[in-house]
């Protein structure tokens, strides 16, 4: 049961590491894109 947790939460970690990482990815895209002043408000 204890080793279950661990592997939901291990691929739990592993999920959000991988939406970060696209997250990042996307906004190194847009900031090379777009200039950073669209970015400033």
């Amino acid at each position: 049961m204890a080793k279950d947790t661990h592997d939901v939460t291990s691929l739990d970690t592993w999920s959000r590491r991988r939406i970060t990482q696209s997250m990042l990815a996307a906004t190194e895209q847009a900031v090379a894109v777009y200039p950073p002043e669209l970015f400033r408000s």
